[in-house]
């Protein structure tokens, strides 16, 4: 059995669809977003800190901003 159907057969005995790229793009940017909201409510949280966004290209670099900013809200 090759390696893509065992993943696809794992996949669905774990209750979970394999996922195209696009899916797991968009899952990993809002995993940068969560990381911006984070690092923002730490700031809250511990007076004097110092965040930089630690991304340097886009599109991570507006997700993590994005988050980071939603926490001022």
């Amino acid at each position: 059995v090759s390696y893509h159907i065992r993943r696809i057969a794992f996949a669905s005995i774990r209750g979970h669809r394999v996922t195209n790229v696009a899916d797991k793009s968009e899952f990993r940017l809002s995993r940068v977003y969560a990381e911006g909201w984070n690092a923002a409510r730490q700031i809250h949280l511990e007076e004097g800190k110092t965040v930089l966004n630690p991304y340097l290209t886009e599109p991570e670099r507006t997700r993590w901003s994005e988050g980071f900013a939603k926490v001022a809200d």
